[in-house]
């Protein structure tokens, strides 16, 4: 299974993959940044790392390719919201949320029973 981290340059991103790397291979967490010179210590690291802007369709739908979970990291300040709806809104997200949200009405399901 292939996690990719968007925001892991920044501070929750580099705390959040602290965390993901005692659980899973290194192998297996692709890192999403803007540039490869801030992605440089990730990609020394050992992670897989994927350049893509929030607000850079083509170069989101590449860096999607092969993922099967999703940590998102909010984007700095700036144009957050049509930035936000461009990774919302690529395929693999939209699966993503759709298993989240099956998932989600089964237990409610269970629980309501």
């Amino acid at each position: 299974m292939k996690y990719l981290v968007t925001g892991a340059t920044g501070g929750y991103g580099t705390y959040a993959l602290g965390f993901l790397k005692e659980l899973v291979p290194i192998s297996d967490i692709a890192v999403l940044a803007r540039t490869e010179e801030k992605a440089a210590p990730l990609k020394a690291a050992g992670f897989d790392v994927r350049l893509a802007d929030y607000s850079d369709l083509t170069a989101l739908e590449q860096a999607f390719t092969g993922i099967d979970r999703l940590l998102f990291v909010s984007g700095a300040p700036g144009n957050r919201q049509a930035e936000h709806k461009n990774v919302l809104m690529q395929p693999k997200v939209l699966e993503f949320l759709k298993l989240f949200i099956q998932v989600f009405l089964k237990q409610k399901l269970r629980q309501a029973i």
